[in-house]
């Protein structure tokens, strides 16, 4: 956390107190609310934008504008399960609201309805936070163009270890989605489907980190990888040991 804050604020200038009350102004939020954009509470919550733009050279007016909208975003889906209406009335007619429209669409996906293949159901239910990387990303993609080797290979391997930590989230989320009636990989799945996907996500997320060059964002995959890895264990030997 320490490099990341200091790469955050020696290489693009990052005043942290500034940009979180810009953006709990730019959202309206009760006091409440903002400790929601504390980066020491919520470093996911910021770390797309900083992590891939200093991973590519990206301007700091980029960096800038992809923290600030991927940090908006974070937060409102952060809200959208506590205070929907009113998170949803606040953004108004501003671009948030296009961001609120499209991850509340992403969650109407996640809801459990017909038969569906585990491929198809788990991808949806990561469509959220691919909503979001999106967002976090527009300027710094539109700079370099997102087609440019780096920025496929940073993104991928975050895809790939964000897929991972869906994994981890639907095993501590399974009350939640049973009441917001949304599909769990852990719960509506058999108890088979989601462990045939650990081993081949482990294994490309750690290629796809060990491909990208040396620098913070591939130490953070590193140390995000481990940490995630050591839970799903734990998470399989608590299937298992209940199939």
């Amino acid at each position: 956390m320490t490099a990341f804050v200091e790469c955050g604020e020696r290489t693009y200038g990052i005043n942290w107190t500034a940009m979180q009350r810009s953006v709990s102004q730019r959202l309206a939020l009760a006091p409440g609310e903002s400790a929601v954009l504390d980066p020491w509470q919520h470093p996911t919550y910021w770390c797309v934008p900083i992590l891939v733009g200093s991973y590519l050279g990206s301007s700091t007016a980029a960096v800038h504008r992809d923290t600030a909208d991927f940090l908006s975003g974070c937060a409102i889906r952060h809200l959208m399960f506590k205070r929907a209406r009113s998170i949803g009335a606040r953004v108004g007619e501003s671009g948030d609201s296009e961001v609120f429209r499209a991850i509340a669409a992403a969650y109407k996906g996640c809801q459990i309805g017909a038969p569906a293949a585990f491929e198809a159901q788990f991808s949806a239910k990561c469509q959220p936070w691919m909503i979001l990387l999106g967002i976090g990303t527009r300027s710094i993609a539109a700079e370099v163009g997102d087609q440019h080797p780096d920025f496929q290979a940073a993104m991928t391997a975050i895809v790939l270890v964000y897929s991972l930590l869906q994994l981890v989230d639907d095993w501590h989320d399974r009350d939640d989605d049973h009441n917001r009636e949304h599909w769990n990989m852990w719960a509506d799945a058999t108890a088979v489907e989601p462990l045939t996907v650990v081993e081949p996500l482990l294994r490309g997320s750690r290629a796809a980190a060990v491909r990208l060059r040396p620098h913070l964002l591939r130490r953070a995959l590193a140390s995000q990888l481990h940490d995630t890895a050591e839970e799903l264990s734990e998470i399989v030997t608590q299937v298992g040991a209940h199939g």
